[in-house]
């Protein structure tokens, strides 16, 4: 089911699990559960969630409307207050900056607030993706005029319900805007990130949901953007980190590991190969359900195998490091 809802109810208000609730399985069933049950201890900060979304709802609103019409109507600036001593703006987690926000929030309860800063810094990012290479930015503008953003996704699957919200969506990609730092986008650099955050994980989550809900395999894409001077951008295929997508009759041209081999979704017309994060995806996936179905949350024990009286007794390993450190005392 595509809702057309609110960022902030979709990320406040629906109970459905999403990508990152399904990563914390990363850490153990056990903080999966305790996030669930309190979603305060769980949230980023304030300063990084506004500058993402200031720069991704103008993203959605040129997507969707062709201008900053959305934009606008969701989004009041909030000039944060100056303290005297510095001449600078009060900082995001000072009591003057946090009591003058909650009065602006109160006086304006339908919108979304940022700051001029952030509304700058998104419009000479989103600048630069439509207009400053010479390589990318067709493609960008390519992208934007044939795609959906924002579109909200519910999807009922074997008694749970899971949610996935793409940026930006065509008939045959799904495309995910990233903010970074300088040099990232460089893709030996953006593989880093994809391994630090989960980002190829999510990319399955998004991928497999969508399959389950409209029965056609999308293609996954990132837009890695740098948000410091030069503001330069970079479209990363995910196709070797998630679902590797191939029309059923290029099938016996591929060469198809034997990990992934007893993963392979294929479809009258598609074949889906789950690369490394599709795997781990599967895999949390088919844990979330069983963890679900019998209301057991299990901690770190989870990932140590039991013996064969069933004692779950962790072995650490020497690191290869360690391994050769040796002490001379020359007395």
């Amino acid at each position: 089911m595509i809702q057309n809802i609110s960022i902030q109810k979709y990320h406040k208000e629906l109970p459905h699990v999403s990508s990152s609730n399904l990563k914390q399985l990363l850490v153990s069933p056990k903080w999966m559960r305790y996030c669930q049950l309190n979603p305060e201890d769980n949230r980023i900060s304030l300063e990084n969630e506004l500058k993402g979304s200031v720069y991704h709802s103008m993203l959605a609103s040129i997507t969707n409307t062709g201008g900053m019409e959305d934009f606008e109507k969701e989004y009041t600036v909030f000039d944060p207050p100056i303290n005297e001593k510095t001449g600078k703006p009060y900082g995001y987690d000072s009591i003057k900056f946090m009591d003058a926000y909650n009065d602006f929030q109160a006086a304006n309860p339908e919108k979304t607030i940022c700051s001029q800063k952030e509304v700058s810094l998104a419009k000479t990012m989103v600048e630069e993706l439509l207009h400053g290479s010479k390589h990318l930015s067709k493609d960008i503008n390519y992208l934007i005029k044939h795609g959906k953003a924002e579109l909200s996704h519910l999807v009922d699957f074997q008694g749970k319900q899971f949610k996935f919200r793409p940026d930006l969506e065509t008939s045959k990609k799904i495309v995910d805007w990233k903010t970074c730092g300088f040099e990232v986008p460089k893709t030996e650099n953006f593989a880093r990130q994809v391994v630090k955050f989960g980002y190829h994980i999510s990319a399955a989550f998004y991928q497999y949901f969508d399959f389950i809900e409209s029965g056609i395999w999308r293609s996954f894409y990132w837009v890695a953007q740098e948000k410091e001077p030069p503001f330069d951008f970079n479209i990363i295929d995910a196709s070797n980190w998630a679902f590797e997508i191939h029309s059923i009759e290029k099938k016996e041209s591929l060469v198809i590991s034997e990990s992934s081999m007893q993963f392979v979704i294929e479809t009258p017309t598609q074949i889906a190969i789950p690369n490394t994060g599709a795997i781990i995806f599967l895999q949390l996936l088919t844990e979330y359900i069983h963890c679900s179905e019998n209301d057991f949350w299990p901690g770190y024990s989870i990932f140590t195998k039991p013996d064969w009286r069933g004692r779950r007794i962790a072995k650490s390993e020497v690191p290869n490091w360690e391994k050769t450190t040796n002490i001379n005392f020359f007395n």
